[in-house]
């Protein structure tokens, strides 16, 4: 990235300083919009959750028709997410574009290759700090990381195509000169030769995070973490010493993160706790003793089990005496902790990491939704729930399994809720569905087992009843229960027509990654 490259009489484009301020200024947009998502996100917790008196007023309505309209999903993505990949794109092109256009093709070429270069170093700290589990981003925008990994992505895939339109004009203008092999001599040693390399690492970062992230995880994780290192050390190697800062300040993003979950790592792990482990057919139940951490309903935790090798796995904890766990046995990690044989072991915990749902004691009726191991989740919130209810009077818990043996997994936490909604006045009614069972359905005390597969239009419908007092829906389980559950969500509202003019008030929807 050099700005005093001697290229004969050709014309040069504007200053360096020029193309670094409009790359600042465009990190400066960012930020400053996230600010003011996240100021509106915090406003809508604070009305909704922290408060409680009820939430009225023409400014509480707009934030709930604000709130329904991102319940809209396509091809996996929330209107959420779609609104702020767009809002992303558009800024960096806005930037990338602005005050590059000239009539001499060979001063656009230089003009927009500065531009691309700069705009890519720019992006190198968001894009590390979107990876980061310690992540101010997060915090800004009252969500969690893993909600900000889409956006991780994209923005892996925008720094890949202004790394791109950098190294691209450039060659387009050595080529329409014909000095590329003179550029080559003077600086391919010493400068070209690192950029081609952080190229080159970039495009195989973005392309198996898309191809062997879900299939061979643990072994993607460690890899993509050292390339991603490497590319940062080939990219401080390409720019001159003037424009390091940028790698400076991604490396300090990284190394303040990394100290924080190493701190706490040894915080939570100095009693050395131990994990047992107890197989109940295709699940593991994890009991963790001696740990040394305060957790709430609805926080996961990282877990590490030294004999099975590195590598932290989220995991949502039930609140039980003990912190425990509930996986179902897949491939990897969890099919090897199966079959290991000793069945207690040295662990070691990160976090708790906490959600980012409002709580269900600020609405009159919630809906708890879960399929599978999705229980863990939404029993921690029915019992953090049923001991502050708050606004909340009615509850229902839907539970899908494949088989009745799966009903076992959380049946002494059924039991518990059920004696404490009693306990509280809290209607409480629970349904399990049992999608491979055609008949044998049963019904007792607030308990009902129907076979077959739920239909969520009428179940919602029936749930959310109309009444004073926003309803909540929540849900936590494999990727085709949750799209269901959110398309039956926005056409329930749009029906109700809530805030309207028909009585109905909004409803909320949260939608939990399994």
């Amino acid at each position: 990235m050099k700005m005093d490259m001697d290229m004969g009489d050709r014309p040069l484009a504007g200053a360096s300083w020029a193309s670094e301020t409009y790359a600042k200024a465009w990190l400066a947009t960012v930020l400053i919009s996230c600010a003011l998502v996240g100021g509106c996100r915090w406003l809508l917790y604070w009305r909704t959750a922290v408060r409680r008196s009820p939430n009225t007023g023409p400014l509480h309505s707009a934030l709930q028709l604000a709130r329904e309209a991102t319940y809209f999903q396509s091809n996996g993505f929330s209107c959420a997410q779609l609104l702020g990949c767009g809002a992303y794109i558009v800024i960096l092109l806005s930037f990338l574009l602005s005050d590059v256009w000239s009539s001499t093709p060979v001063v656009f070429w230089e003009a927009i290759a500065f531009r691309a270069a700069y705009l890519t170093v720019a992006q190198m700290p968001l894009l590390f700090a979107l990876s980061t589990k310690r992540n101010i981003l997060a915090f800004v925008l009252h969500t969690t990381y893993g909600r900000l990994n889409v956006f991780h992505r994209l923005a892996a895939l925008c720094t890949l195509t202004t790394a791109t339109i950098h190294m691209g004009y450039f060659l387009r203008e050595w080529t329409f000169y014909d000095i590329f092999y003179e550029q080559w001599s003077i600086m391919g040693m010493s400068m070209l030769r690192w950029g081609f390399a952080a190229w080159g690492l970039l495009i195989f970062l973005v392309a198996t995070a898309y191809l062997t992230r879900e299939r061979l995880h643990d072994a993607w994780l460690w890899l993509h973490i050292s390339s991603a290192v490497s590319f940062l050390v080939m990219t401080w190697l390409h720019l001159d010493p003037p424009y390091r800062g940028w790698i400076y300040g991604t490396l300090a993003i990284w190394a303040v993160d990394r100290l924080m979950r190493g701190i706490n790592l040894l915080a939570c792990s100095l009693s050395g706790p131990r994990a047992q482990i107890k197989q109940l057919d295709a699940v593991l139940e994890i009991t963790v003793s001696g740990a040394n951490m305060t957790i709430r309903p609805s926080q996961h935790v990282l877990l590490t089990i030294p004999s099975l090798g590195p590598g932290a796995h989220p995991l949502t904890l039930l609140p039980r005496e003990q912190p425990t766990f509930v996986v179902k046995i897949k491939r990897g990690w969890t099919r090897r902790l199966a079959n290991w044989p000793e069945k207690s072991l040295t662990c070691a915990l990160e976090g708790p990491y906490a959600g980012s749902h409002l709580p269900p004691r600020a609405f009159a009726a919630t809906t708890l939704i879960c399929g599978g191991t999705g229980g863990s989740w939404t029993h921690a919130v029915l019992q953090n729930l049923l001991q502050d209810p708050g606004h909340c009077r009615r509850v229902v818990l839907i539970e899908v399994y494949r088989r009745s043996e799966d009903t076992a997994w959380y049946e002494r936490d059924r039991a518990i809720a059920m004696e404490h909604a009693r306990g509280k006045g809290i209607m409480l009614e629970i349904c399990i569905y049992l999608t491979s069972a055609q008949h044998g359905g049963s019904e007792k005390a607030g308990l009902r087992i129907i076979p077959g597969r739920p239909s969520f239009a009428c179940l919602l419908d029936r749930a959310l009843p109309w009444c004073e007092g926003e309803s909540a829906i929540y849900c936590c389980g494999p990727p085709s229960l949750c799209d269901s559950v959110r398309h039956e969500a926005v056409v329930l509202s749009d029906s109700r027509a809530a805030k309207k003019g028909l009585g109905a008030e909004a409803i909320y929807v949260h939608i939990e990654n399994q």
